[in-house]
Parts: structure tokens; C-alpha cells; sequence
């Protein structure tokens, strides 16, 4: 997104590129914001609400401003709405399913031999698990619904996690790198005039933020989204955790996308032109400079490790669709899927 800055001659740029491979810092001119949800917000309401302030045409840079608060919030709040029902109506039923179906395999498989956990549901005792008592399951419960448990292949679901996680990361992340750019870095200003200068007759330069322009920002424009993103990446993982078989895990990864990239959908459904095009004339500097070395290529990466250890820890002590769950189900799942898929199988052919 960042470009490095330009010069004239062939022997400038030349010692631009010597510079940062011998680790200097790069220059970055004043860019646009990204044409997407977040740009248009900071930019309109920037834009409206200093007209506001100054008493340029009150009341309509009122209304604009309004109704670019009210399109980040209604879509905020479409998000939280549709992960409320997503839970409600959808992930409990099948929190519940599950629940009761590894009851019933731990209660066979231990021969009797079990423990209540915190929720009622039998857990087996070390020890006491029968391997051969899988083959005649199905006279409490289906062999498909055990082994088709996300639990039961760690490998798979951890790796739909992982990339679940991921993309909730991205839109984490865009936020943070705004709020570095411009809460952060931004340098103040004491006066709202000050906030922006035109570089010419269109485009405007942002210059600075007064201390309430960076509250505001911060309070109605990046806590909803980031507190957003946070509860989609918990009951999102929950609601994969609890999916009713390996194709649903799948399909409920795709929904839960499309709730999390709502806001850009509604973005492109109907921000108006004239607001793409102050968008693109919203330049604003970059009070930082990037060195080039190996703490700036790598250190994207650390969001990689922190998403990976999210889903470890996730699977291993934070979930609580299976509780104290005791890994016991792979073993024999493993077996009864290779004769399912074997060719010789009656549902292969």
C-alpha cells in the first residue's frame, strides 16, 4: 500500500534502493487511504464534521456526517446481529447434538466406566476404553455422527480454524495500522481549521488531528469494528467447532466470511460516487519511516504465530463445545473412515 517516494533522476533513485538494502529508511509520500469501508468513514467524517465545526453549511455537513456514522454502525450492528442468530439458532442446537452424542460414545466405549463433567455428559476413566466395542456404536449411536465430530480430525479442523482466524486477523489488522497512522503518528494540531490544507483544488492533505478529533475517531469509528472483529473470532471458532459434519464445516467457514466482509459488501452496495471520489483526493502523510531490514520483512509474520497459537490454544483449553474432551475418538474414526472410502465399500460404489 505504501510507495516509496520518487525522484527525478535515475542517480537518486539509485541511491534510494542502496540505501534501504544497506538498511536505511525508506520515505514514503502522502497516499490516499484504501477505497474501502474504513477509507470512506475517516474520510467523510473527517471531512464533514471539521465543516461542521467551522460552520460551513451546518446542517447539511451535519447530515453527511450522520449518516457516515450511521452506515458504520448499522453494519456493526448487522454483524453482531446476524452472529447472535448464527449462535442462537444454529450453534447451540448443534453444541447440544454434539454434546449428547459423546456422551453416549464415551459411556459405550468405557463400558460404563465414566465420570460427569461440568455439564452432565459422561467422560470416560483412563483405563477403561474398549476399542472393539466401536464396531456394534451403532446400537446407541450412529458411527456418522461420531466420526463426523470436527474433533474427531484435529488436523482438518484446526487447519479451517486457522484460516478462519486469519482472515478475521486481516480486517484486525487493517484497523490497527489506521489507528497507528492516524491516532498514533498523527502529529496534533491546536486548532480544527489546521486539520486539513488543500493541495490543490480538489485534493486535500490531512495534516493533523486536535485531541477530540483523535477521541472521536477512536471511540465511534475503530472500538465497534474491533470489538466486532473479537467476538466473530470466538463464536466464530465455536460455531466450527460445532459444525454437523466436515461439508458444514466448510459451508459455515463461507458464512461466517460473508458476515465478517459485510461492511465492505455494503460499501460497494451504496457508498455514493461523489464519496469514492473525496475518498481517492484524502491524502494523508505517513509520520513514520520504515526501515528496511529484517525486523520490517518479518515482522508481518508475528501476526501468523499469534494466529496459530490462538487456534493450539483454542482446540486444546479454551473451547467449550466438548469440555475435558479426551481425544479418544480419533483412533477408532480413522479405522471406520478408510473402510467408508475404500473402494470395496458400498457407499464407494
Amino acid at each position: 500500500q505504501l510507495s516509496p517516494r520518487s525522484s527525478g533522476s535515475s542517480t537518486s533513485t539509485l541511491s534510494l534502493e542502496e540505501h534501504s538494502e544497506d538498511g536505511g529508511d525508506d520515505q514514503y509520500e502522502p497516499e490516499p487511504l484504501d477505497e474501502d469501508f474504513y477509507g470512506m468513514a475517516v474520510s467523510s467524517l473527517i471531512r464533514d464534521t471539521r465543516k461542521f465545526l467551522l460552520g460551513d453549511r451546518i446542517f447539511m455537513h451535519f447530515v453527511r456526517a450522520a449518516i457516515s456514522m450511521l452506515v458504520v454502525w448499522f453494519s456493526v450492528a448487522m454483524q453482531g446481529f446476524l452472529i447472535w442468530q448464527l449462535e442462537r439458532l444454529i450453534t447451540q442446537v448443534s453444541v447440544h447434538k454434539i454434546r449428547s452424542a459423546y456422551g453416549l460414545f464415551e459411556n459405550w466405549m468405557y463400558e460404563g466406566h465414566i465420570t460427569l463433567n461440568v455439564n452432565g455428559l459422561s467422560h470416560g476413566i483412563d483405563g477403561h476404553f474398549n476399542k472393539a466395542k466401536f464396531t456394534n456404536i451403532d446400537q446407541v449411536v450412529s458411527k456418522t455422527l461420531i466420526c463426523n465430530i470436527p474433533l474427531s480430525q484435529p488436523c482438518m479442523t484446526m487447519g479451517i480454524l486457522a484460516v478462519w482466524s486469519l482472515t478475521v486477523v486481516a480486517d484486525f489488522r487493517k484497523i490497527c495500522f489506521l489507528v497507528d497512522l492516524l491516532l498514533v503518528k498523527m502529529p496534533a494540531v491546536k486548532t480544527v481549521r489546521a486539520i486539513l490544507t488543500h493541495e490543490d483544488k480538489h485534493t486535500v492533505l490531512l495534516s493533523g488531528f486536535t485531541r477530540g478529533f483523535k477521541a472521536m475517531l477512536l471511540v465511534l469509528l475503530f472500538l465497534p469494528p474491533a470489538a466486532i472483529d473479537m467476538v466473530l473470532l470466538w463464536l466464530g471458532c465455536r460455531c466450527l467447532l460445532a459444525s454437523a459434519g466436515f461439508e458444514n464445516l466448510l459451508l459455515n467457514a463461507v458464512a461466517l466470511e460473508f458476515i465478517l466482509l459485510l461492511k465492505e459488501i455494503m460499501y460497494k452496495a451504496i457508498a455514493p460516487k461523489h464519496k469514492l471520489l473525496e475518498t481517492r483526493q484524502f491524502l494523508v502523510p505517513h509520520h513514520h519511516q520504515v526501515q528496511a531490514g529484517w525486523s520490517s520483512c518479518l515482522g508481518a509474520f508475528g501476526w501468523v504465530f499469534i494466529t496459530l497459537s490462538w487456534v493450539v490454544a483454542y482446540v486444546f483449553k479454551l473451547q467449550n463445545v466438548l469440555p475435558d474432551f479426551r481425544w479418544d475418538m480419533h483412533a477408532v474414526c480413522e479405522e471406520y473412515l478408510k473402510v467408508l472410502t475404500s473402494p470395496t465399500s458400498p457407499i464407494a460404489t
